[in-house]
């Protein structure tokens, strides 16, 4: 029992972000995670106790569940006080390969200023003048993701907002979009407490 055990701390800390960031306006914005809250979205699991028994089904401890009204199937959950990183990475790792789960990922503070990250499912993503939509379906079809909201020009809303694949780190996905020749703006949505310029 006990290499199994091991293991499992092994394949955890193996799995943790070394510096886990994203980009804004092409300059990485560094994060560091906050292992005692998790943010997690589902279509299936639509109340506070099935949440809380889906995470806590993972080896730590559930302390409180909120739903976040600013987006709707997702939910914030309060992990209890002094747990781990390598415990938190390993829920979500778990919780990603739940098929009830369409978004599971820790929230986070921004290194430099200390401000409050909760990661929702959707990636906002404007896409340099001239790109086709069959490029960009292709650039989606590619990574995963799907388009929830097309652009609102005559409201001056600029960008689509796609939801990123089942399972996936969004950092990762955020981050290759933002590199992408095709993209002028690749943003993780959120709840925060500050805005960017």
């Amino acid at each position: 029992m006990r290499p199994v055990v091991l293991a499992f701390t092994l394949a955890a800390c193996s799995s943790l972000p070394t510096e886990p960031y994203y980009y804004y306006n092409r300059t990485p914005i560094y994060l560091q995670a906050d292992p005692e809250r998790l943010v997690v979205a589902s279509t299936v699991l639509t109340s506070a106790p099935a949440v809380s028994a889906a995470v806590a089904s993972h080896k730590v401890q559930v302390v409180r569940v909120d739903s976040l009204i600013q987006a709707t199937g997702h939910w914030l959950v309060h992990l209890a006080s002094g747990t781990s990183t390598i415990a938190a990475y390993g829920a979500v790792h778990e919780l990603r390969t739940d098929s009830r789960i369409m978004f599971a990922s820790t929230t986070y503070w921004t290194v430099e200023g200390h401000h409050d990250f909760v990661p929702l499912d959707r990636l906002g993503v404007i896409f340099n003048p001239g790109v086709s939509q069959t490029q960009i379906d292709s650039l989606n079809a590619a990574s995963g993701t799907r388009i929830i909201r097309l652009p609102i020009p005559e409201w001056g809303i600029p960008e689509f907002w796609l939801a990123y694949p089942p399972h996936a780190d969004f950092l990762s996905v955020a981050a290759a979009y933002a590199r992408s020749p095709l993209v002028l703006l690749a943003d993780p949505d959120r709840i925060s407490d500050t805005t960017l310029d």
